[in-house]
């Protein structure tokens, strides 16, 4: 199974080499680059970037510079890669903001191949790392119904169970079942028992 592995990158290798060598990077594997125009101080960072890179195996590697492109005609390059391989990985640590936005969106676009997304902090101490989960989570919640985000809200205060939910609520306990699991198969929630439902740790981020 092919992996995919994405890189905003702007003219330091640092943020670049921490991300892939800590992952499992195969010969079969793919690199691909996206950075801003390539002058000389970018130029500089990749070359250390790619010599680096030559002792994970030489993985296919596709540097995209973005800056020849527009915002909207970057996402589809950058989407466009990610069409023949099984699973995305991405650090959107380093480059220019609209770069970093739009290779965001281009993995949205993709959500079902994410793994994960690190963002490292500028200091190079420590950082985040969005799991794919929450990436398919953050898409579906706009699709939700005016009901289903109340009852993220009453989850939210501690009605885990479909008996206080339907009470709290006005609604019988088939409606509310209902809609419980097509909160579970968004991913934002997820069910201990069959009666009773346990929020996922970002929950909070959608109220």
């Amino acid at each position: 199974m092919r992996k995919l592995f994405v890189i905003t990158f702007g003219w330091d290798e640092r943020f670049a080499l921490r991300f892939l060598f800590r992952r499992e990077v195969e010969k079969d594997d793919k690199i691909l680059i996206i950075t801003g125009k390539i002058d000389e101080k970018v130029k500089k960072g990749l070359d250390n970037l790619l010599r680096a890179i030559e002792s994970l195996g030489k993985p296919e590697i596709k540097v995209i510079e973005a800056e020849k492109l527009s915002f909207f005609e970057t996402i589809k390059k950058v989407k466009e890669e990610m069409n023949n391989v099984s699973k995305v990985q991405a650090s959107l640590s380093g480059g220019m903001r609209w770069i970093v936005v739009a290779t965001f969106l281009a993995l949205l676009l993709v959500r079902e191949k994410v793994k994960e997304i690190e963002i490292q902090k500028e200091n190079l101490e420590g950082g985040y790392i969005l799991r794919g989960k929450f990436i398919r989570a953050l898409a579906q919640f706009f699709s939700l119904s005016s009901l289903e985000k109340e009852i993220l809200y009453k989850i939210y205060e501690g009605k885990t169970d479909i008996k206080l939910l339907s009470e709290a609520l006005k609604k019988d306990k088939t409606t509310i079942r209902r809609h419980i699991q097509k909160l579970k198969d968004f991913l934002i929630i997820k069910k201990r028992k069959p009666l009773i439902i346990q929020p996922e740790e970002y929950l909070k981020v959608f109220l």
